[in-house]
């Protein structure tokens, strides 16, 4: 019943609700007992205070809905440090991926989270770093290109984090000297396999038939890249060498096979002799020879023989059959030269309009 003097501040009347308050604390030593800070008289709850308007640290994310006793540790409110680590310290030293203890990491939190939550973060390599991850790149570890935890310097050339996969290549062989460590020249962050290096593009020797599925080691031996010859002989010198009908070194063959052969394989010729030469799988010499040294006597492939055969061996009579033909001598070159398809008749009996006999002997 007194009412003089009666006190006009609100602990006064309020000081059981300010030491009941838990959420703040405010029988913190640091709390205001100035209530109409946070209070007004239409109810001591809730409060009035606005943490955005009345502090120096706007609460967004869920720094709204936090506790205050999670930031003001022991009911202390002034002088609460506003960076991020003070309260995520345990956050910061926790996490693995990547490593945020590592020396170079960086303390300042908003460069990779937002209050909107720790997890997860908001870091952009691609554009917060100046090299941006693609394919399988996007989903690897941190710690497989930041080895023991070191950001700062790191290499952005690929054989830094892919020596292993280089130096273990065998299909070609990357160790080879000339080999180039620049991996981008045939691989993508698609992945380290398959290669993307095109042959064909990439070289000035295009691969076709059945060098499209030989392995590099094949042409490349020793894993020497740099300046291999494109001519066949240089890979092809065995089967050259090997080949006896006909017989290749003694007929003193050119090494230029793809006169002969082509990049399907090398038993399947494309030596056509009717086109190329002469008419021995057509016309009247069809059947009569078995072996190229029928008519390249001695595996001489640059001369031939017409008068040695079985038809042709008897001077006396192909001399006979040869009376009056102009510019006639019993010489294979001369036989050629007149029966330049093998017929019979030859040049003389085609002008005569007759196309010959021929005569065999048993």
């Amino acid at each position: 019943g007194v009412y003089s003097g009666t006190p006009t501040d609100c602990y006064s009347c309020h000081q059981t609700s300010f030491q009941g308050a838990t959420n703040p604390i405010h029988t913190a030593p640091s709390f205001s007992y100035v209530c109409t800070v946070c209070h007004n008289t239409a109810g001591w709850s809730p409060s009035t205070f606005n943490h955005n308007t009345q502090t120096t640290y706007p609460l967004t994310g869920v720094h709204v809905t936090t506790s205050c006793a999670s930031c003001h540790a022991n009911g202390v409110y002034n002088g609460t440090p506003i960076d991020c680590y003070s309260c995520h310290q345990n956050n910061f030293q926790g996490a693995t991926n990547p490593i945020h203890t590592a020396p170079s990491f960086n303390y300042v939190c908003t460069v990779c989270h937002n209050t909107a939550g720790w997890s997860p973060s908001t870091f952009n390599h691609n554009t917060q770093t100046t090299y941006p991850l693609t394919g399988v790149h996007v989903t690897v570890s941190c710690a497989s290109c930041h080895a023991n935890g070191v950001y700062n310097g790191t290499p952005t050339d690929c054989y830094s984090c892919h020596q292993t996969s280089f130096q273990g290549a065998n299909n070609p062989i990357h160790t080879a000297p000339s080999f180039s460590y620049v991996c981008t020249v045939c691989h993508n962050t698609a992945g380290w396999s398959p290669s993307t290096f095109n042959h064909n593009t990439q070289t000035t020797y295009p691969l076709t038939g059945s060098h499209v599925t030989a392995r590099c080691v094949d042409c490349h031996p020793g894993g020497q890249y740099s300046g291999t010859p494109t001519n066949c002989y240089f890979c092809h010198q065995g089967d050259f060498q090997g080949t006896t009908n006909p017989n290749h070194q003694q007929a003193m063959f050119p090494t230029q096979c793809q006169l002969c052969h082509s990049t399907v394989n090398w038993t399947n010729t494309t030596y056509n002799h009717d086109q190329q030469f002469f008419p021995i799988y057509s016309g009247s010499h069809q059947g009569e020879w078995n072996l190229c040294t029928d008519c390249h006597i001695g595996g001489n492939y640059l001369s031939f023989s017409c008068i040695d055969c079985h038809e042709h061996n008897n001077q006396p009579e192909v001399n006979q059959q040869h009376q009056g033909v102009p510019g006639y001598s019993y010489q294979s070159q001369a036989c050629y030269n007149c029966h330049p398809t093998g017929g019979g008749g030859g040049l003389l009996g085609r002008q005569r309009g007759t196309d010959g006999q021929k005569k065999r002997k048993p």
